[in-house]
């Protein structure tokens, strides 16, 4: 008999974890608009140093997220950053993204293939890149952000219920503002594991990529600004914007010199969501279930994304 298709739309890590725990049972497809896997598992190659711009760390609240930690660690893939107020951060050495690489291993995957629409198709679902690619499947889950997802049920001719739109469109996100520094010298952040958090107006978090991996020399550091600041400054024009966070993290290190580039992230973290369980939509031809760290309140940020994949996972065996 052959395996259901599930599709999947973006590669997050509740995307990835849902994957894996549907392996075994299902055909698996990954569909990403991006060149590569991970979301927010993100880093970045600068110079001959590589640094996280997107998640700083994994740490859980609940104990299912700590054993996978943990079980993470054994492997190898992850390692204890530091220990703060009582709890564990984990890290990888050769950046956060290598455990989106790890968990991505085994599962087929399409990279730079924005979709733009979802076609109803003999019962089952078709959908269709920007590209001109169709992808079929028995069963859809979007893990992308909230808002990207609405934009595509609006360019299709599905009939999803006006009250669960209504709901989607009351996600909310914060935005941020990322930049990475590098410099010829160590920059002190005031602590052995170097992490700065909210050390001034401007930053809600500087971290050394350096220290973070385990390694010894001149710093590499990430900065994540503020909320007050990224909304100010978020859509000002890029090279203005690009000079305005120069001037600020100059003043931070008290102007040693350094490299810099910078990022956006328009769905940086949630900052409210009416939903504490992935949705299903199940008035289509098709089954299609919503999910990611939007749909689940437990946990930190990572690991809410990690537990709605779970619930993901379930909510799928329950259709078959």
């Amino acid at each position: 008999m052959s395996k259901s298709r599930v599709v999947i739309v973006g590669s997050g890590l509740s995307a990835l974890i849902l994957a894996n725990e549907l392996g075994k049972d299902f055909d698996i497809l990954i569909v990403e608009k991006a060149r590569g896997v991970g979301g927010r598992l993100c880093t970045r190659r600068f110079g001959s140093e590589r640094l996280d711009h997107g998640a700083i760390s994994l740490s859980a609240l609940g104990e299912e997220f700590l054993t996978r930690l943990s079980e993470w660690e054994a492997r190898g893939v992850v390692r204890k950053w530091c220990r703060l107020e009582g709890r564990d951060y984990f890290s990888c050495e050769s950046g956060i993204s290598a455990l989106a690489k790890y968990l991505a291993q085994n599962i087929e995957i399409k990279v730079q293939e924005r979709l733009v629409r979802i076609e109803s198709s003999q019962g089952a679902a078709r959908l269709v890149s920007e590209s001109g690619n169709n992808f079929d499947s028995d069963i859809v889950v979007m893990t992308a952000p909230v808002p990207q997802t609405l934009e595509i049920f609006s360019n299709s001719a599905l009939s999803v219920d006006p009250e669960i739109v209504q709901e989607l469109g009351k996600v909310r996100y914060d935005k941020c503002l990322a930049a990475l520094a590098l410099f010829d010298v160590k920059v002190d952040l005031g602590n052995p594991y170097g992490w700065a958090k909210r050390p001034s107006a401007a930053f809600e978090n500087v971290f050394d990529n350096t220290i973070k991996q385990g390694r010894s020399g001149s710093s590499s550091l990430s900065f994540h600004f503020s909320k007050e600041f990224s909304d100010k400054y978020f859509d000002v024009e890029k090279s203005k914007q690009e000079d305005i966070i120069r001037e600020e993290i100059a003043g931070f290190v008290d102007h040693i010199e350094f490299e810099m580039q910078s990022h956006r992230w328009r769905y940086s973290t949630i900052s409210h969501t009416p939903f504490d369980e992935p949705l299903l939509v199940n008035d289509l031809e098709f089954p299609l279930i919503v999910s990611g760290e939007a749909f689940s309140k437990e946990g930190l940020q990572a690991e809410a994304a990690f537990n709605s994949g779970l619930q993901a996972a379930e909510v799928v065996r329950g259709l078959t």
